[in-house]
């Protein structure tokens, strides 16, 4: 089956947005897969010696050393270990850390002239202090700077690397980050073919077919539902700066709120209010501020209020289902049509 895949102003802005969707979650999912699975990980200095052109290149600062760290040992399990699987951890892991030396580089450090102000008589020893000082910020400056355009070229050379390679999650990278419609071409093969598992690829597709084959959206969204775990189907805590909301920090990494939101949302466009607002409600139970801005919540309490009590029944059951991981389309639509 053929797909004429959408050019222009809208799949481009589609394709930016699904990049930072997947920027707020997967790298996460990612590196906790990581976390988990280091009982037998290489020391740092082992891998720096094995590695030593990457440790040379990326040097060690006094920030984003969590990050650098990662794409060290990632690397020293791709080159050394032949880990292969590591590949798109790397990237991520790549891309954070490109994150982060960023805006080391934008840095602006207190001049010498300011921080040792010339004075009418000074000693040789002040006048060696300031020196010391510039050239010790040019040092820094130029370390920082320099890191962030190694790890450009770093991932330059993975993309490079990857190119044509026909593994989900490499294919997803090329579409979303390099705009690659080949890419996406073999991601909805894969997944006509049902080749494609994970509950993450699954919300990404969904998020491809919003622009090339909008019925599939809402079948694609419930199938990652199916596929979610239960250890990550938790509430959303208080955001962690009350002023502002941060969904890479406040929802570390949890993706039910952006199914439930995409599920909201698509039913209220279809007119379909009974379910918009079950799915609303569920992000309600799960301590998720932004469904205060659902239109549904309102018009449902102040048009269809006889009709809460049975909604907020089905809201608890699809809940209960996602806890315990047996949630099924088809119960779900079962459980739907008997809405009265």
């Amino acid at each position: 089956m053929s797909h004429k895949l959408t050019t222009g102003k809208h799949a481009s802005q589609q394709e930016i947005w699904v990049y930072q969707i997947k920027k707020t979650i997967i790298s996460l999912l990612c590196l906790t897969c990581l976390t988990a699975c280091n009982d037998d990980e290489v020391k740092l200095a082992e891998a720096c010696e094995a590695v030593r052109g990457l440790c040379e290149e990326i040097v060690s600062d006094s920030a984003c050393k969590n990050e650098r760290n990662s794409v060290i040992l990632n690397e020293y399990d791709i080159r050394v270990r032949r880990n292969r699987s590591k590949i798109y951890q790397q990237m991520l892991a790549l891309e954070d850390l490109k994150e982060c030396t960023y805006k080391q580089s934008l840095i602006q450090y207190v001049p010498a002239e300011m921080k040792f102000p010339i004075e009418t008589r000074e000693t040789q020893e002040r006048i060696n202090k300031r020196n010391e000082y510039r050239r010790s910020i040019a040092e820094r400056k130029r370390m920082k700077v320099d890191n962030y355009h190694n790890t450009l070229n770093k991932i330059e050379r993975y993309n490079q690397e990857t190119a044509g390679f026909l593994t989900p999650h490499l294919l997803y990278w090329h579409w979303s980050r390099l705009h690659d419609k080949v890419a996406l071409g073999h991601l909805i093969e894969l997944d006509e073919e049902g080749r494609l598992s994970g509950y993450d690829m699954m919300f990404f597709m969904s998020m491809a077919y919003a622009s090339i084959d909008p019925e599939k959206v809402e079948p694609t969204l419930l199938r990652s539902l199916e596929q979610y775990p239960p250890i990550r189907y938790t509430e959303m805590a208080p955001p962690k700066e009350p002023t502002r909301y941060n969904p890479y920090i406040d929802e570390e990494g949890r993706l039910h709120y952006s199914i439930f939101r995409h599920l909201t949302q698509l039913y209220f466009s279809k007119k379909e209010y009974d379910k918009s607002y079950i799915f609303a409600r569920l992000l309600e139970m799960n301590n998720d501020e932004a469904v205060d801005d659902f239109v549904i919540l309102g018009y449902m309490k102040n048009q269809r209020r006889e009709r809460l009590g049975e909604l907020d029944q089905i809201s608890e059951t699809i809940d209960s289902w996602v806890k315990d991981g047996k949630f099924r389309t088809l119960k779900y639509e079962k459980l739907v049509d008997s809405l009265s």
